[in-house]
């Protein structure tokens, strides 16, 4: 009888690139992108709008592999 751990879908290299590019867009010379006061973006500078904006997309990808992996 095959295990179930075995049969359970596993993305975890896909998770590791998301995580690294992730980082990498916060961190210099990829934040230099968006290091800037200027535009005011939803009331915040766009600096804070690319961080928070980042954080989001973090969030949603997270959910995304945690729903591929432990889905229905």
């Amino acid at each position: 009888m095959p295990d179930t751990e075995t049969k359970r879908k596993t993305p975890e290299r896909a998770y590791a690139v998301f995580a690294v590019f992730i980082l990498l867009v916060m961190m210099f010379p990829l934040y230099g992108l968006g290091n800037s006061a200027q535009p005011i973006v939803i009331g915040l500078p766009f600096s804070l709008f690319w961080v928070v904006f980042w954080i989001g997309v973090e969030f949603v990808g997270l959910i995304a592999f945690f729903r591929y992996e432990y889905g229905r």
